[in-house]
């Protein structure tokens, strides 16, 4: 007999995985969850109560993986503007997260055990 994995499980398994620690995947959560052009670092700093200079780094790993893409902000060049790539929410997807600009963040719905 099989026991499922719990959802914490699950998320540490996959956190593990895809090189993810609890503030970078909620900084990528985060990020997600926002319209194009509402994160940036110092929102995203506030947001996990880290330094900016702590988030630049989060960030870094983020982009390194893939996860996040930054951009130049048109209005004000010393600010980038941070977006979750289409591998970004698809790893959030696998982990459990839908992060959707709409409607915020939630737990993805649940998939049938087999």
């Amino acid at each position: 007999m099989t026991i499922p994995y719990t959802d914490f499980h699950r998320r540490r398994i996959f956190t593990r995985r895809y090189q993810l620690r609890d503030n970078t995947l909620h900084a990528l959560a985060w990020i997600a969850s926002r319209r194009e052009g509402e994160a940036n670092a110092t929102a995203v700093a506030k947001e996990i109560c880290v330094s900016t200079a702590a988030v630049t780094g989060i960030i870094d790993s983020l982009e390194k993986l893939g996860y996040v893409k930054r951009t130049q902000s048109k209005a004000n060049r010393k600010i980038n503007l941070l977006t979750a790539t289409k591998e970004g929410k698809r790893v959030l997807g696998m982990i459990g997260i839908q992060a959707d600009p709409k409607e915020g963040l939630h737990p993805a719905a649940q998939q049938p055990q087999s």
